[in-house]
């Protein structure tokens, strides 16, 4: 066989390789598309639950500062003996009120968390935390 009868035969090879190389590639292509759309739906659910996760974590932060605010609330009149000593400490109907709403919005909270987590409905607790 000459050179150039084995060049001929190694393109015709090399065309032949290339050109099934190509057809799987396509066929690869076309069938999958089952795999694409899982891939699609999976980003989605993936992005989903991302934002779910952060919502709850919003709100176990919140519910957090919300618990450190509520020690913060000390009593606010004091009753001294004759010598000053301080005997009791009591709150005043203001400093009551204010702790019964912060333990109000607390329990909003709560209730906003597990129903999110026991029901997955987030509606509540996307209000709660702002969102």
């Amino acid at each position: 066989m000459t050179d150039e009868e084995k060049a001929g035969t190694s393109a015709k090879e090399e065309n032949w390789v290339s050109n099934e190389m190509l057809t799987n590639i396509r066929s690869r292509i076309a069938e999958s598309n089952k795999t694409i759309r899982g891939a699609v739906v999976d980003h989605y659910v993936t992005q989903e639950l991302d934002n779910r996760t952060a919502f709850v974590i919003k709100g176990m932060d919140k519910l957090k500062e919300m618990s450190r605010e509520l020690k913060k609330l000390k009593p606010d009149l004091e009753a001294c003996d004759e010598n000053g000593k301080v005997i009791r400490r009591e709150y005043s109907p203001s400093r009551s009120k204010e702790i019964k709403e912060q333990k109000e919005k607390m329990a909003k909270l709560e209730r906003a968390l597990n129903k999110s987590i026991q029901e997955g409905d987030y509606d509540n607790l996307k209000k709660a935390t702002g969102k």
